[in-house]
């Protein structure tokens, strides 16, 4: 990741480097690495705009790749068992399940019984990016729908393992993804961020 050249993913990678050169100094410090999360309180602005861009009907496509999601409460619940018994210089991932963004969109989909988007060529969805900043910036336009670190993420992801925070941790989670979906859908509703269609 470190030669990803996206600000995002270079900050994620730096602080993590930052973080273990302190542990190998002495600094208790433990990672806790939650993947993509899908849950409650969620501002839209993230993972979740999935979920709220699709129940409005106004997501434009995705980027094909591999992405393991959990629900935010699992995560939670995995960051404060790797700080109370996480060993010192260690990093755990906090996993839930491997979907590509295929699979995550379809969920999605059948959750908020919007229409499946569909799969925007990683080139094509990067011009689109760099033309929606360009007018966001410049002419004042609305937020980008697809930015950079969005496209980066769905398109750098991978399948995870989260065995090493079950073995060591006895970490699971407990939520399944389309619970996750559902939650995070209601929420978004109770808030009242969703329109009638």
């Amino acid at each position: 990741m470190g030669q990803n050249p996206n600000p995002y993913l270079q900050v994620k990678w730096a602080l993590d480097k930052q973080a273990r050169d302190a542990a190998q100094q002495g600094l208790p410090v433990v990672i806790g690495i939650p993947t993509m999360s899908f849950g409650e309180f969620d501002p839209g602005r993230t993972t979740g705009r999935f979920v709220l861009e699709m129940a409005n009907r106004t997501l434009p496509g995705f980027v094909e790749g591999r992405r393991n999601v959990i629900y935010a409460g699992d995560a939670g619940r995995g960051l404060v068992r790797v700080c109370e018994d996480g060993r010192v210089g260690e990093r755990y991932l906090l996993a839930g399940e491997n979907l590509t963004m295929s699979e995550l969109m379809g969920k999605i989909s059948k959750a908020t019984g919007g229409p499946m988007p569909k799969s925007i060529p990683l080139p094509a969805a990067r011009l689109v990016s760099v033309l929606q900043s360009a007018r966001y910036k410049f002419l004042r336009g609305p937020e980008p729908k697809i930015s950079s670190s969005a496209i980066a993420v769905m398109a750098s992801g991978q399948f995870i393992s989260g065995e090493k925070a079950a073995r060591s941790l006895g970490f699971k989670p407990e939520v399944s993804v389309d619970e996750a979906i559902h939650r995070t859908l209601r929420w978004f509703q109770s808030q009242g961020m969703v329109a009638s269609n």
